[in-house]
């Protein structure tokens, strides 16, 4: 029998709050919701445990118990249509009471509980505290986007800089929980928040002081391979080749358009980003004033479908070379944690530039074009 159905057989064990008999063996979450926005089902994962389960809430009411494992990080996600986001938990044993509350105007699930060392109540203030500073990070950049004497160019790497600097905070932040709970799943979800800003000494370091079964390790290695794939391709490195191959199995190779004689711009981007659609007038300028024997531009088309990239294409008029790509590239091969990412290289593939933007584009292809 799976867990699931466990599971569902307690949740009608104790539909009622008030028949129900507690042991100190279980971690129990009552649900309590009131208004017009009473969601129908609550939907329960604890991936450690194989717990996977849909509880139905009756008269705005819902109760299950769960086995204490205090190393585990599950989620709890309203099942119906509503914009609410999933949180996290800790079934450290505690009892915890989950309600629906509004925060400017957005709702979210809110975890509570009477004993104030219950992990996932401390859990919910790191959530708390990451949420500021992503508010802090949307603010700054409404701020420089609205001061219009910028152009994209410099307000996007103001915005690069300033990211980097709460990413930092972030991490130092993160870090100093999972320093107090090296043993438990707040420490757990600490370090799997933190590891996307570390590098890899970093999070050698880390590991060296923690139990590393209690990490997703698929998830670390991800994390320093890509840090990896950034160090190999800074500026002054070789230019690294990657394939990909289409649904009527044509291979196409980076090699074919870089390290072939010519300076050339690659531009990683994808049709459902915005900033990616922002480069197009720079990117279409530079290619129509220096396309030729010394110069060419490919784009590549990253975690989109073919069918949108050529929508995007015929919308914006991109008439340069494109290679198309289910996956992030970008990430693997050349450690960029998004999109765009415009590089320059050189005539025998070295990297030149990289993180272009805007009218840099230019300014750095005519470091070494002479029209």
């Amino acid at each position: 029998m799976k867990y699931g159905m466990t599971l569902l057989a307690a949740v009608a064990l104790f539909a009622s709050a008030a028949c129900s008999q507690k042991t100190v063996k279980d971690t129990y979450i009552d649900g309590f919701f009131e208004g017009d926005l009473i969601p129908g089902a609550i939907e329960l994962q604890i991936p450690s445990l194989g717990v996977d389960s849909t509880v139905v809430v009756k008269d705005g009411m819902f109760q299950v118990s769960l086995p204490v494992e205090s190393k585990a990080v599950g989620s709890i996600t309203v099942a119906d249509d509503l914009p609410v986001r999933s949180i996290p938990f800790v079934p450290d044993g505690s009892e915890y009471t989950v309600t629906l509350d509004s925060l400017d105007g957005k709702l979210r699930l809110r975890l509570g509980s009477e004993n104030p060392e219950a992990l996932s109540v401390k859990l919910q203030e790191v959530c708390d505290r990451l949420a500021e500073f992503a508010q802090e990070n949307k603010a700054f950049e409404k701020a420089v986007l609205d001061t219009t004497k910028l152009s994209m160019g410099l307000a996007d790497h103001i915005l690069m800089a300033k990211s980097a600097e709460i990413d930092s905070r972030k991490a130092e932040y993160l870090l100093g929980i999972l320093a107090g709970n090296g043993g438990n799943g707040l420490g757990k979800y600490a370090f799997e928040q933190a590891v996307n800003y570390l590098s890899n000494a970093s999070i050698d370091s880390v590991l060296s002081k923690n139990d590393t079964s209690l990490f997703d390790m698929e998830k670390v290695r991800g994390i320093k391979a890509r840090n990896t794939a950034l160090e190999a391709t800074s500026e002054g490195k070789p230019f690294v080749s990657f394939e990909v191959t289409l649904e009527d199995g044509t291979v196409t190779r980076l090699s074919e358009y870089v390290g072939r004689g010519k300076y050339t711009i690659v531009d990683f981007w994808a049709s459902w980003c915005p900033w990616c659609i922002a480069e197009v007038p720079y990117l279409k300028a530079v290619y129509r004033k220096y396309a030729g024997p010394d110069f060419n531009m490919v784009g590549v088309d990253v975690a989109d479908t073919k069918e949108k990239a050529l929508a995007a294409i015929a919308e914006h008029g991109i008439d340069w070379p494109q290679v198309y790509s289910k996956d992030r590239v970008n990430g693997t091969y050349y450690g960029s944690r998004g999109i765009p990412l415009i590089i320059l290289f050189g005539p025998d593939g070295t990297i030149l530039r990289r993180d272009l933007r805007s009218e840099e584009i230019e300014e750095a292809v005519a470091t070494y074009i002479s029209l």
